[in-house]
């Protein structure tokens, strides 16, 4: 949730040089997190998180 740029700021914050994290690791990550369907309230927040999810798994992208 929130926005792209914030994810990106996380990641760099994640990655802090000393290899933490790997390339592999930063990829199991996805984020921002439901599709964009301007939803405002939390029951539209919630139903933009399952679409994406329920897109993630029938569109085969698992296997990224």
């Amino acid at each position: 949730m929130g926005p792209r740029k914030r994810a990106v700021k996380m990641f760099h914050t994640f990655d802090d040089g000393a290899g933490a994290l790997q390339e592999k690791d930063l990829q199991r990550i996805h984020a921002p997190a439901g599709l964009d369907t301007g939803a405002a309230s939390p029951e539209e927040i919630a139903l933009s998180m399952a679409a994406e999810i329920r897109s993630f798994f029938s569109t085969g992208m698992r296997h990224r």
